[in-house]
């Protein structure tokens, strides 16, 4: 009982701490619109949909980083020397990323902006610079994930409320600035880029991964890692491309209205996804630490109880949300042209519900270190959602894209993930009936 009240109250700071970051994230979102115009918003939110893309040099050690965290734990076994080879890792990927970005900024601001009115110049400088800060934030990721195998959900989540009251003291700053200053599109990047990238290099020292010494130990537990985190990196690209690719083709086929209504569904639907991502993150140890001691029928019991919760909790978040978001966004920004229509609301209630079914099932094969086959199911996806958002959105606008992108998952991985996972786990368990040496332990 302990044990669930902990899990219980550590979830609650999760939200708490998540509804905060939010809160300040649509106040950004109101002080950024009223600052740079619809205009120049939609240049600043398809520059941040692109920087996006730095997320990935997370998506391979963070998973596989915690996976092997988790397990050393569970056999009380130190790790010191995969946390020094991960900071080195770390060190040498900022490096290399914030040169390519910087070197490369000119040629995507000039593809990514082509068919919005820009500043060139200031672009590709504000592009370069937040360039750098998302990199930073990025890798922070991986302590973060590291903190959650530590048990240190609490301070993962301290962290975050350090970040918002950043982000406030930075909003307030910027509500000074003058609107004709020629760097306003930078300063807003560096306003809303800065305090995560600052906290990354807390959250890295917290997590004991920035010690600024270049280390490649050889061993068995280090090299396993390596390849443990190249396919988590490839299956993460991978499942993620789509979501990534989603900025790009909004970028290419929308009006710069359409792309103001979009950011902002997105932002509120991501509200609920987060808040669902928060409990996953709290329950992905313990997953972990199910498939090491090979209890697979109580790890699939729980798996598809919460994928089940969450679906549920969508289906009247959806007649709530079509009768209260409209006035809510015409109250947050006073201005009734980028109100969102019921059936766009509707999309995005209905995304967010495949997205938890989901990312709980393919959650739960990453905690398990189950990535091989489901890199196809990745490849699926991207080809088949990718062209469904671009003809779609071509009909329809901003209801297209995200009818084209729900339609992708539905289609591949909506169900790929969860017989993968299922699948697997009846093969465990029949294996163990048939072994004795490889019965559940306690």
């Amino acid at each position: 009982m302990n044990d669930v009240r902990r899990r219980a109250w550590l979830i609650a700071y999760g939200w708490a701490s998540r509804l905060l970051a939010m809160a300040v994230s649509l106040a950004m979102i109101r002080i950024a619109l009223r600052l740079l115009g619809a205009g120049q918003f939609a240049v600043f939110q398809v520059m941040v949909s692109a920087l996006a893309w730095t997320s990935l040099l997370s998506f391979g050690l963070g998973p596989a980083l915690k996976n092997v965290v988790s397990e050393f734990r569970t056999r009380a076994e130190p790790d010191d020397t995969l946390r020094e080879s991960a900071g080195t890792v770390i060190l040498l990927a900022f490096a290399a990323s914030a040169v390519v970005l910087v070197l490369c900024s000119p040629l995507v601001t000039d593809l990514l902006l082509r068919r919005l009115s820009h500043d060139s110049v200031w672009a590709w400088r504000a592009f370069a610079v937040g360039g750098v800060l998302s990199v930073v934030a990025a890798l922070g990721q991986v302590g973060t994930e590291v903190l959650y195998a530590d048990d240190g959900a609490a301070r993962v989540y301290t962290i975050s409320i350090v970040t918002s009251v950043m982000t406030v003291v930075a909003l307030w700053v910027l509500r000074l600035v003058d609107r004709s200053e020629p760097m306003l599109i930078l300063i807003v990047l560096a306003v809303t880029l800065g305090p995560p990238a600052v906290s990354s290099i807390v959250t890295l020292l917290t997590a004991r991964l920035l010690t600024f010494r270049f280390r490649f130990p050889i061993s068995a537990e280090v090299e396993r890692l390596r390849a443990l985190a190249l396919r988590f990196w490839g299956f993460a690209v991978l499942s993620n491309l789509i979501l990534l690719v989603d900025g790009f083709v909004i970028s290419q086929i929308l009006v710069a209205h359409d792309i103001v209504v979009y950011t902002i569904m997105m932002k509120v639907v991501t509200v609920g996804l987060v808040m669902f991502t928060t409990v996953i993150a709290v329950v992905w140890p313990e997953w972990t630490r199910a498939w090491e001691l090979r209890q697979y029928r109580m790890l699939g019991s729980r798996v598809l109880r919460l994928a089940c919760i969450g679906v549920a909790v969508c289906i009247p978040a959806a007649a709530l949300a079509v009768a209260f978001v409209p006035r809510a966004i015409h109250l947050w920004l006073d201005d009734v042209t980028v109100v969102p229509s019921a059936t766009l609301i509707v999309a995005f209630i209905a995304y967010l519900a495949v997205r938890i079914w989901t990312d709980v099932h393919s959650s739960a094969l990453m905690a398990g270190n189950r990535v091989g086959t489901a890199t196809m199911f990745a490849i699926l996806q991207a080809a088949i959602t990718a062209p469904l958002e671009y003809a779609f959105g071509r009909i329809w606008g901003a209801e297209g894209v995200i009818f084209g992108l729900l339609s992708g998952f539905m289609l591949t991985a909506a169900w790929l993930f969860p017989r993968r996972f299922y699948s697997e786990l009846r093969r465990l368990t029949k294996g163990m009936t048939t072994d004795p040496a490889h019965r559940e332990m306690p």
